[in-house]
């Protein structure tokens, strides 16, 4: 499916769900005792257990999408008897597409080879393991080179600050698809990493092959901010704070 026709169907779906959720609430507005014992409680326990089924392969992106648009279509025009279960089909299917489609997206990656590409790609987030920087790239496709996982973790050694989220960036890499890397006390088989969607390992080929093709929109450059000065903070103050 084009990604044209993919935001068309996922529009469709959510003004329908839209349509399905707006008198349920309404309804649990009107009786607040009644919201506070089903809703909150059933919506978390539907997304448990969209995230669980998924998890253990039981639900694909695809199942997902199409429960999703049946409870949507059944709270729209089902009547009001039919509305309160077709919010919680709908939360569960929220719940479970999202991680389903994080472990396809690893998963399409199993059978690559190792590469070494010219690949662009957005900064997701970053993280610090050590002394060196963690680079989650999404959207990611190979400007030279063989066919690249769309979203992988790449270790940043370049000069200087790493490229803050929503920088698109293009580097010269090495990498390769997660492999099992048991460490003594760990299991190592990169279940973490595929429940984020990535799909490959990578590092640079050399500290100055890279640099920014766009940087990132001034609302995230100052989130950014704001949230390094939050954890540098929280550094200095050490363990407990000063509680």
């Amino acid at each position: 499916m084009s990604a044209e026709r993919t935001v068309v169907a996922r529009t469709a779906v959510a003004r329908l769900g839209a349509r399905t959720l707006a008198p349920t609430l309404a309804q649990a507005g009107r009786h607040p005792s009644r919201a506070a014992r089903l809703a909150a409680p059933g919506a978390l326990a539907a997304i448990a257990v969209g995230l669980v089924l998924a998890d253990a392969g039981f639900v694909s992106s695809r199942h997902a999408a199409l429960l999703a648009l049946t409870m949507a279509v059944l709270g729209a025009f089902g009547g009001s008897r039919w509305r309160w279960l077709a919010a919680a089909g709908l939360v569960f299917a929220a719940g479970s597409h999202s991680l389903a489609t994080r472990l396809e997206t690893a998963a399409s990656a199993a059978g690559m080879a190792p590469f070494e590409a010219i690949i662009e790609g957005r900064v997701a987030h970053t993280r610090a393991i050590g002394s060196r920087s963690v680079l989650t790239l999404h959207r990611v496709r190979a400007v030279d080179g063989p066919d690249v996982p769309v979203r992988m973790d790449l270790f940043f050694d370049g000069p200087g600050e790493p490229p803050a989220p929503g920088t698109r960036m293009r580097a010269r890499v090495r990498g390769r698809p997660l492999a099992p890397r048991c460490n003594p006390g760990r299991t190592g088989d990169g279940r973490a990493q595929r429940r984020r969607g990535v799909g490959a390992r990578a590092a640079m080929s050399h500290p100055r092959y890279w640099r920014v093709e766009s940087p990132a929109p001034h609302w995230r450059r100052a989130f950014e901010a704001e949230r390094s000065r939050i954890v540098s903070s929280l550094r200095e103050a050490g363990r407990g704070g000063p509680l």
